[in-house]
């Protein structure tokens, strides 16, 4: 269990304005570990369709937004006031995955577009105005920032450290047939928690803390402790072995979800909401 007082003291982080005003965040952060939200998508107290398998996103969007509503002071993120958290997250995941939002697929899952659209319409609704920065192989619509390419996690860490709230996509791909071929076969959406500290309780400023909706139908919060490796000579390819793009500079997260052998987790996809 991590020490009270390392979580404390990561509450106050320490910002340094260089020449070009890029700003550097702390070595860790984990104020939020026991502030966020983080119910399970199967919860079977959310009443979501399809019993939640395919809810991780709205979920985990859930999550966030709930903290910012209840830690951060935006109220107007929540529509009714007075309920438990469970019942907020509950209401709020509601409301995303509906077809006038993210059209969630009780057995497809969420397209992250769809995604991004939702999470923008939501907050102009509640009265906000707000940043949406993604960090991706893709360019998103209706976002304020594109950063095309892999996720720059040092970047990424200060916005955290900054109050900003942030999701992780995780692609999950099977290896080909030749070295280096990986062929994706799913996906899933978490919340960055925190960074800087491994599961024993020590520093370590390259690990990404996650609060993972898919909890494995458990009401305790499940966090992974992800210690990225960077990718080197990889392609991501179709079910034909034809590149589609290469994977160089990514992330494998693969020893966080227990990947069987011939799968790997890769951090394919950050989204960055500053309120």
């Amino acid at each position: 269990m991590i020490d009270v007082v390392l979580a404390v003291a990561a509450a106050t982080w320490i910002a340094v304005a260089g020449m070009t005003g890029e700003v550097q965040a702390a070595a860790y952060d984990t104020s939020r570990l026991d502030r966020m939200p983080d119910f399970s998508q199967t919860d079977r107290r959310l009443n979501l369709p399809g019993g939640g398998s395919h809810y991780c996103v709205p979920v985990a969007t859930a999550n966030v937004l709930v903290w910012l509503a209840e830690q951060r002071g935006y109220k107007k993120l929540l529509p009714v006031q007075g309920l438990t958290t469970i019942e907020k997250v509950a209401s709020v995941a509601t409301e995303l995955g509906s077809a006038r939002l993210m059209s969630t697929a009780p057995k497809g899952g969420t397209n992250l577009q769809k995604f991004v659209d939702g999470l923008s319409e939501f907050i102009r609704k509640s009265g906000y105005r707000a940043s949406l920065e993604a960090h991706s192989p893709r360019r998103y619509r209706n976002v304020t920032r594109n950063h095309k390419g892999a996720p720059d996690m040092f970047k990424i860490r200060s916005e955290f450290a900054r109050g900003a709230g942030v999701w992780v996509s995780v692609g999950f791909f099977k290896e080909g047939n030749r070295s280096g071929e990986l062929q994706r076969v799913g996906g899933h959406m978490t919340t960055m928690a925190g960074f800087g500290v491994n599961e024993n309780g020590a520093t370590d400023r390259d690990v990404i803390i996650l609060h993972d909706p898919d909890d494995g139908h458990r009401a305790n919060v499940q966090r992974r402790y992800l210690h990225p490796e960077r990718i080197r000579n990889a392609f991501h390819v179709d079910k034909n072995g034809r590149q589609i793009a290469p994977l160089d500079d990514f992330l494998d997260v693969s020893g966080a979800f227990n990947m069987r052998r011939g799968y790997r987790a890769i951090l394919m996809h950050v989204f960055v909401l500053d309120m």
